[in-house]
């Protein structure tokens, strides 16, 4: 796992909005897989590169932002209105419930997680609006939180380890 720290010195975090000493807002950029501190404007957000004689760096920021999500990264794509992480997700739970809320936001910090790794790997991410069977998550709820929801059946059938051990024999 990377480690970030703002200009001031502190250590930072992949979901961190902003620096706890100094208050700089946070951004982190998919693209160099860096964290930017700097000012969030109505226009966007304006890094400040840590080596002063650069000039400060445009960048747009996610619109899942100043949603119950909280996302702090930075939208790569032009014509895209979300970051990559966010852009992924076709379906959430009913937004009316605080619960639903709160599972939201943490699904969508882990899966920030996700992808992080998957850049790390230099994996490919094509999400489904980009390629037919890309790459979706859809966040459901189930009888068991909200009795009026349908029943959804998976469209695969998860592995048994005694069926895994068949094929591949004990590790």
């Amino acid at each position: 796992m990377k480690r970030f720290f703002c200009t001031c010195g502190q250590e930072i975090f992949l979901n961190n909005l902003y620096c706890d000493k100094c208050g700089r807002d946070l951004i982190f950029d998919p693209e160099s897989q860096t964290m930017w501190g700097g000012i969030l404007k109505d226009e966007g957000f304006e890094a400040h590169p840590i080596d002063k004689a650069l000039d400060k760096i445009p960048m747009r920021i996610c619109s899942q932002r100043h949603s119950q999500v909280l996302c702090n990264w930075a939208v790569t794509e032009e014509d895209q209105d979300q970051c990559i992480c966010c852009s992924s997700t076709r379906t959430i739970p009913d937004q009316s419930a605080e619960k639903n809320r709160k599972r939201w936001r943490s699904l969508e910090m882990a899966k920030r997680q996700l992808f992080t790794t998957l850049l790390n790997l230099h994996l490919p991410i094509e999400n489904y609006h980009q390629k037919t069977n890309g790459l979706a998550f859809d966040f459901l709820e189930d009888k068991r939180s909200n009795p009026a929801v349908e029943n959804r059946t998976c469209s695969f059938r998860p592995l048994r380890r005694n069926h895994y051990l068949k094929r591949h024999g004990s590790r």
